[in-house]
Parts: C-alpha cells; structure tokens; sequence
C-alpha cells in the first residue's frame, strides 16, 4: 500500500530533480496530517479559481475514499445543490488526448484495449471505454504540470483498499463469491500488466495504472464526450449518472435510446450522434457517498458564462447538516460490486 501510495505522490516530481531526501520527505508526507491538510486546500482553491460552484456545501472527504459532502443550509427539492463546469473540469479520453505531453507518451488506443479485452472473452463497450480511462488517467498523473494534480492529490491512495474490504465483509460472502472476487482481482490486474506492457517504455508503472483503473471504476460518470447540455441545441432531456448509481443499464441501451429520443426532438437522426455518453471523472461530484435512498440526482444543464455544468440537484428536500449523496448502482453480482465501490451498497 504503502509503495503504491509513494509512486502516485512521489513519480509525478521531475527525476532530474528528486533526490534521496525529497524522496524520504515525500514518503513521510504520504500519511500526514498537515500534507492531508495543504492538499485539500490545494483542491479547495483549484475548485474555486476554476468557478465550481458550492455554495451551501461543505467538503469532508474520508481518509479511505475522499467522499463525504454535506449540506450546510437547507435545500429544496429541484434546487442545484452544485455545479461543476464540464469543459473545465470533466475528465474522459477526449480531454485528455487534447494534451500534446499525452500524446506524446503514444498511449494504447481505445482500439488496442478492445481487441485485448476481446481476447480475453470481455466484450462490454463501456468497460473498454474505462479502461482506456484509467491508462490516459495514469499517463495524466505522472505530468507534475497537469491541471488536475490538485484533484489527483486529493484521491485515496490505493484507490479501494481491499485489505480493509476483506476483514469487513469476509463473513458476509459465501466462499464461491470469495473465489469470485479474487477471480476479479487476479483479471484486471493481469489485463494492466498486459496493456503496460504494450505500451512500452513510455508506460506509467503498473501500480499506477491499476490505481487509475480502480479509481475510473469507482468514481466515474456516464456523461455526454462533448460537455454538451442537450437543451443548448433545443432538446429538453436531462442526462443522469448511468453507469455508477441507481438509474443505470447498459450503456449501449441507453444510447439507443437517447439517439431515438433526440433524433425525434430535433427532427434529424443524425443530430444523436453529438450525444454519445463517455465515462468521465469530475471533481467534487464524485465525492458523493452512497445513500441507499440518495436525495440528489446528476444532470447536465447549460449555465451563463461557464456552458454546460455537470451539476448535483435535489430529488426532495435537504436539511442542513444532512449528507448529500447518491444510490449507488447494486445491479451487478456482490463480488464486482465489492470489488467495484469496496462496499456492499444496502
């Protein structure tokens, strides 16, 4: 745990510039209160300067997850509760590949994860598409210039830690899905070692790129690739978290739909084609907790100035000091949902 946690804070630095001191400091830095301390203030600052908007919310992360929001005043039903500008701050392939040190790295292709989870008999597009996440997401985290290190320094570190996972829920899985849950752990982490290699030199470590993965996996949202809110071209639909929380079906479901909803808004079928969902990470959303009742849903909606925002809104009144959070997604078989979140939703 420990080693991975020093290569995610320690490997982004320059080499021309690390020594065995830095190093020694970095180390200690990993599990200390005051780096914890200068770190969330860091992400508080990059929040504000980038006009995320959260008026009314106060942020306490969790040492294990980074999730934990809170209202501080009260909420009505359908107020936003926070909005998050999607062209500044939403994380997917596209965004990222915009980067010429990126690019540079020549990372694997959405093409290239396809056909080696094809092999390995894993044929869910959405899953490709996390996949190819989490290895630019990694790419991204070794750039100590990169935009979002003070989002990336806020993350856990391992992303689930599954040590921890296992003492708590040992006894409540049957021994087969024990099995099951190991089987997980042993696929994916040869599926990076696969596509690490691949890649080359130019490749983050593995470890990292596991933890992307994890953290793709955990944290991520279904949202339109373009940052567009649908009602900027005159449709009137909402787009929801799809994949991570309550509302979610299969992605290829849902485009189809969407495509034949926004075909017969707009009049053109061929008008769906700017709305194809991607996943994404985005800052300060994805600290929400699990609520096995959630009381705020996800959508995209145009605002002044900023553009489209991937905002929280309530789904009933909140009270101030509640927590803020979503139902988490509990369609998929115990063990990937332990493996997925490192907890049972209930």
């Amino acid at each position: 745990m420990l080693r991975l946690c020093f290569i995610l804070r320690a490997a982004a630095s320059s080499s021309s510039s690390s020594s065995s001191a830095s190093a020694s400091a970095s180390r200690v830095d990993v599990d200390g209160r005051e780096g914890q301390r200068h770190r969330h203030e860091a992400f508080m600052r990059f929040l504000t300067a980038n006009k995320a908007s959260f008026d009314g919310v106060d942020l306490r992360p969790s040492v294990e997850q980074s999730r934990g929001l809170f209202a501080t005043r009260k909420f009505r039903e359908g107020t936003t509760v926070l909005s998050v500008p999607m062209h500044t701050f939403a994380i997917n392939a596209e965004r990222l590949l915009a980067g010429e040190r990126l690019r540079a790295l020549r990372p694997p292709s959405l093409e290239d994860v396809q056909r080696l989870l094809t092999a390995r008999s894993i044929k869910d597009p959405a899953l490709c598409e996390q996949v190819h996440l989490a290895l630019l997401v990694a790419g991204e985290r070794m750039d100590p210039n990169s935009f979002f290190t003070p989002y990336f320094d806020t993350l856990p570190c391992p992303a689930v830690n599954d040590e921890a996972v296992m003492r708590l829920h040992k006894d409540v899985l049957d021994p087969m899905q024990l099995v099951e849950w190991d089987d997980h752990q042993r696929e994916w982490v040869s599926v990076f070692r696969t596509l690490a290699r691949r890649w080359g030199d130019k490749s983050p470590p593995v470890e990292v790129c596991y933890w992307a993965w994890r953290t793709v996996l955990s944290r991520m949202h279904l949202l339109p690739d373009h940052g567009l809110a649908p009602a900027e071209v005159g449709s009137t639909l909402n787009y929801f978290a799809l994949s991570t929380f309550k509302r979610a079906e299969r992605q290829t479901r849902w485009r189809k739909r969407i495509k034949a909803a926004i075909g017969a808004v707009l009049g053109d079928p061929n008008a769906a084609e700017d709305y194809r969902l991607v996943p994404a990470l985005v800052p300060l959303l994805d600290m929400t907790n699990h609520l096995s009742s959630g009381n705020v849903s996800v959508e995209v909606q145009p605002r002044p100035v900023v553009g489209s925002c991937a905002e929280l809104q309530a789904v009933r009144t909140i009270e101030a000091g509640e927590e803020i959070g979503l139902c988490f997604n509990r369609s998929h078989r115990a063990p990937f949902t332990l493996y997925r979140f490192g907890f049972l939703p209930v």
